[in-house]
């Protein structure tokens, strides 16, 4: 019970979260480029996956920062996301592939995710033991 209490707590859902709000960032700041005509119009799917994968990165360097088995539980995390994704490109586009994007975002989303596993789960900050007797300093000014 503990491992799923574990993989679906307060950190799995912060994570998904930062997925989602980096990947719509990434796709308003490609929407403008495109708009104004920096990018061309045949980059807009690489836009799409770019956003996806950065926003996977993200996202799991935020939820797994400081635990162990990070790489395991970006899987499980990927896993998760995807399900929400492909639900909401199910309800929107009606189809299995969400408007031709499906494999290439879940490619992508993987990859970021899987990524983001490594770099985020090298640990926390390490706490220090003191021993003895503490001491603390006051000043007093009058």
């Amino acid at each position: 019970m503990s491992k799923i209490h574990g993989l679906l707590g307060k950190k799995t859902w912060l994570g998904c979260f930062f997925i989602f709000l980096v990947s719509l960032g990434v796709n308003a700041l490609c929407s403008l480029l495109l708009i104004k005509g920096i990018l061309p119009d045949t980059s807009a799917s690489a836009c799409v996956y770019a956003a996806w994968g950065i926003g996977g990165l993200i996202g799991m360097c935020v939820a797994v920062k400081g635990k162990d088995g990070a790489l395991l539980y970006s899987l499980a995390l990927f896993a998760i996301t995807f399900a929400v994704i492909w639900l909401l490109g199910f309800g929107i586009y009606g189809s299995v592939n969400f408007g031709g994007y499906g494999m290439g975002v879940a490619i992508s989303l993987f990859v970021g995710c899987v990524l983001g596993g490594l770099f985020g789960g090298r640990g926390g900050r390490k706490k220090r033991k003191t021993t003895g007797k503490r001491t603390y300093r006051t000043r007093h000014k009058k």
